[in-house]
């Protein structure tokens, strides 16, 4: 337990501004968010549990990789995960196995 309030921690200051037509999105602190642009995405990497449909999934976390190895890490505390592969759509998903999606 005191390991998931350590991950909501990590995530309490932040968001992310995402539109699903748009090329760009924004994420970081709430109170200096930086924009990002979706071309730049090399491919991204989602930690979730396989023996259920992806869409249905209650807690993944997501890595975005830019083409300059750059990293963004997100969960589905931010953002449910349908909209999340809505949005990232034209993007390589990798998607990774594990019981337990904690980074």
């Amino acid at each position: 337990m005191l390991y998931l309030f350590s991950r909501y921690n990590k995530y309490r200051n932040k968001q992310i501004q995402i539109v699903k037509d748009s090329d760009t999105f924004r994420f970081g602190n709430i109170d200096d968010l930086q924009q990002y642009d979706k071309l730049n995405v090399e491919y991204v990497k989602i930690y979730a549990p396989k023996d259920k449909k992806i869409r249905t999934v209650k807690y993944a976390l997501f890595e975005i990789v830019f083409k300059d190895e750059s990293k963004i890490e997100l969960s589905t505390i931010l953002i449910p995960i349908k909209i999340f592969l809505d949005t990232f759509s034209k993007q390589e998903i990798k998607l990774i196995d594990t019981a337990f999606p904690f980074m």
